[in-house]
């Protein structure tokens, strides 16, 4: 497990209970030794992607995105709050996510979102990864906010290599469970959530507001699933993230039929006159 430069351990803000469940993922195995003949030889070097190329660029000289969570958390005094703990994705295990969703896209669904978007390394990552229209990211504290504007920055700046459109990327700074805000349900087609130390009621809130995406739309949440059953698990896989070992679930929202819960609850303003 790893944790920030001032000492905040990622496991102490969260439920120790589930990190017990599933823990950090087992290191792999170690390769066999090589002949004696070898062993002088230089592995080579693993051969990165254009597009994993772009992503380190983009992040070579990126702030500390855990020490400036911190330090605005301690300003608003939210040290004990778990939800706001900060923790990354590993590229090489969230490009194994996506690859696995392309088969429960459809057509013209292109929007991806980022819910808790941090500093802007999962919205990056789907913008080379994958030929999606719109990369979003919606996040609640500022420094970390700043940090994912000036990723974009440099994504729009820079030469474009991977081998498909450049995406829109956009960033929006305030509450993800504020739809009057921004409404990543209208339009979401791939929604991340790294739910590992989402308290309770922030997942339930989550998981209420995800009822109104479209039927068909995939969201991925870590450790634990959407507490909803309007959505099912289509996969989960134990990956290795910055913080050690998590689940991640993918799953896809029902049918047409299920929208009508949360349009009672919301209002049908927003969908017209979509029926039912």
């Amino acid at each position: 497990m790893s944790s920030s430069d001032d000492g905040e351990g990622f496991l102490g803000r969260c439920d120790p209970e589930l990190f017990e469940k599933e823990g950090p993922a087992a290191p792999p195995a170690p390769p066999p030794a090589p002949p004696l003949q070898d062993r002088n030889q230089a592995a080579p070097a693993r051969r990165r992607s254009p597009a994993e190329a772009f992503y380190d660029a983009v992040f070579k000289d990126a702030a500390d995105a855990k020490r400036e969570s911190r330090r605005e958390r301690d300003e608003r005094r939210w040290t004990r709050k778990q939800s706001f703990v900060y923790g990354e994705i590993e590229y090489a295990s969230f490009e194994a996510t996506l690859r696995k969703i392309r088969d429960e896209l459809r057509p013209g669904q292109d929007v991806f979102y980022d819910l808790g978007s941090g500093a802007g390394r999962p919205v990056v990552a789907a913008a080379v990864l994958f030929p999606f229209r719109a990369c979003r990211g919606v996040e609640l504290l500022a420094g970390l906010s700043r940090l994912a504007r000036e990723a974009k920055g440099l994504v729009e700046a820079a030469e474009w290599t991977p081998g498909h459109a450049r995406p829109a990327v956009e960033f929006y700074e305030g509450d993800i469970t504020d739809l009057k805000f921004h409404d990543w349900t209208a339009d979401g087609d791939v929604v991340l959530v790294n739910s590992t130390c989402f308290d309770d009621d922030l997942l339930k809130a989550v998981a209420d507001l995800a009822e109104g995406l479209r039927p068909g739309a995939v969201v991925i949440t870590f450790t634990r699933p959407l507490p909803s059953p309007l959505f099912t698990i289509v996969d989960e896989e134990l990956h290795q993230m910055s913080w050690g070992g998590a689940t991640v679930f993918v799953q896809r929202r029902d049918g047409e039929d299920a929208r009508a819960p949360f349009l009672e609850r919301v209002g049908r303003e927003r969908w017209g006159d979509v029926d039912g």
